[in-house]
């Protein structure tokens, strides 16, 4: 893949704890880092699909993030890291790093609308 492909940027968040001056424990999110990324969506018959959980129907658009491989994005785990990309959180459902080249990883995503 050619660097120019890589017009995207998003964001790579964490979940991380904050402990307050008298004790509570506080859940939020913050940008550990940017990337620039090649975003594609599944083709039409796989984008959305939809999910039924307690009687609630809800969309499930997935979407692939291709990035450079790097310390950084070597360090991406599916159950702490998320991805935002134009301002909507996306929950990080698989990576798949590029064994042979070693030059890029995708991280598949899912958004719930």
């Amino acid at each position: 893949m050619e660097i120019g492909k890589l017009n995207q940027r998003i964001d790579i968040f964490g979940h991380v704890k904050e402990v307050d001056s008298i004790g509570n424990h506080t859940n939020e999110k913050r940008t550990l880092f940017s990337v620039w990324s090649n975003v594609t969506m599944r083709n039409s018959i796989t984008s959305s699909n939809e999910e039924n959980v307690a009687g609630v129907t809800r969309e499930v658009q997935q979407i692939i993030f291709r990035v450079r491989q790097s310390s950084q994005t070597k360090s991406i785990t599916t159950t702490k890291h998320g991805v935002r990309f134009q301002g909507t959180d996306y929950d990080i459902k698989g990576i798949e790093p590029d064994f042979v080249a070693k030059d890029y990883l995708k991280i598949i995503c899912e958004a719930r609308k």
